[in-house]
């Protein structure tokens, strides 16, 4: 089957959130034995990295960008340069307001129509519900749908959050009519969306992670944190910086917190002591072996929380937030504690850091999630998704 999938950046295993699902759902397309195209309408589709995983296996069409021969996008004019500068550089640096309405605008939907009318693909995957367009007659129209947008609007709206566009449930339930599939990445929103939209097949499609790559934490003492620049992880991470480190620090002074991701550009101050921005960076494990926990402050946000996955392949033990668990089949629930409290939070990673016994007993429980979140079990959602 030739399927194409329509995303506002190229998928990568090396970022994190939306991107690094999108590049897993290609890989179980893959698996399932289907024949795909990446279509990527946005302006930053950034250089794909030395070992991506699709070089040579599937053909990307993009917008703005141009693939070299040595595997970098390219702009491909000046305006291309100028608009993700002007993206990358400007309306992102310091927001605090989400965009959770992300359509296709005039330029974006020629091109797609260009490249539907040179596949002339089976089925279409759209990487939100905002970006549907029209397709080709009997194409099969499957949304990916990893979060439900509504009970994010709530979510984020009593955090405090800026909203552009606050998403209502008869507005998602609308568009969600409009497709043949859903895939969700937990059974609690594809509960939601079964509801919204009774007759489209919805399936449950849970990020990667491979047993080669799960890796047995090396027994540092820091703690660990990985989170993009979105408005629920920068209010999560000012939570935790104000209310719980000053806590945290209070008996234990030698803490340290090692924070990775685009996230550090939203904290333009000089670090709290014992905070440590790494930025971005390709690979987690070297500064993974340096910790001994991990930790997800989100007080705000809905959906499965990828950066969770992320940490039990790295062999951390987590401590989270009830929305931060939200969604982890409850395998994985041994190898994660809960704290929703300033206080209560600090004492857990206190006694994380100081108790060996239960750290280990939390690594210990971590292999047996690793089936939950596997390549065959992907794939085969994948293949009913496309069936119908």
């Amino acid at each position: 089957m030739k399927v194409a999938f329509i995303a506002d950046q190229l998928p990568q295993h090396s970022f994190s959130g939306a991107t690094r699902y999108h590049h897993d759902f290609v890989e179980a397309v893959l698996a399932a034995g289907h024949e795909i195209e990446v279509w990527v309408t946005g302006a930053v589709a950034g250089p794909a990295h030395p070992d991506w995983r699709f070089r040579g296996r599937i053909k990307v069409r993009a917008l703005h960008w141009s693939l070299t021969s040595g595997g970098l996008f390219m702009p491909k004019s000046f305006p291309a340069s100028a608009r993700t500068a002007v993206r990358g550089v400007g309306w992102t640096r310091k927001r605090r307001i989400e965009c959770l309405r992300q359509s296709l605008d005039t330029r974006q939907l020629a091109f797609v129509a260009h490249a539907m009318s040179a596949l002339k693909p089976d089925a279409v995957f759209f990487d939100t519900v905002w970006r549907l367009t029209e397709t080709p007659k009997g194409t099969r129209r499957i949304v990916i749908a990893p979060d439900c947008l509504h009970l994010r609007s709530t979510s984020l709206l009593a955090a405090g959050t800026k909203l552009l566009n606050a998403v209502t449930k008869s507005e998602e339930a609308a568009l969600l009519q409009q497709c043949d599939a859903v895939a969700a990445i937990t059974d609690c929103e594809a509960e939601q969306f079964r509801a919204m939209a009774p007759s489209a097949n919805t399936e449950v499609v849970r990020p990667l992670v491979h047993a080669a790559q799960f890796t047995p934490a090396a027994g540092g003492s820091g703690i660990f944190l990985l989170a993009t620049k979105s408005a629920h992880n920068t209010t999560g991470l000012r939570w935790f910086l104000d209310e719980v480190w000053p806590l945290l620090r209070e008996t234990e002074p030698a803490a340290q917190l090692h924070i990775v991701g685009d996230i550090a550009g939203q904290f333009q101050q000089a670090p709290s002591a014992g905070v440590r921005f790494h930025g971005t960076a390709t690979d987690l494990q070297p500064i993974a072996q340096q910790c001994r926990i991990a930790i997800a402050p989100l007080i705000a946000g809905s959906g499965f929380k990828i950066k969770l996955v992320d940490y039990l392949a790295l062999g951390l033990p987590t401590v989270a937030t009830s929305i931060a668990a939200e969604g982890l089949p409850s395998p994985a629930m041994g190898a994660v504690c809960i704290a929703d409290d300033p206080q209560q939070m600090a004492a857990v990673v206190r006694d994380c850091l100081q108790n060996d016994a239960r750290v280990q007993e939390m690594r210990d429980a971590i292999p047996a999630m690793i089936d939950h979140f596997s390549l065959v079990k992907a794939s085969v959602a994948i293949g009913r998704l496309l069936r119908g």
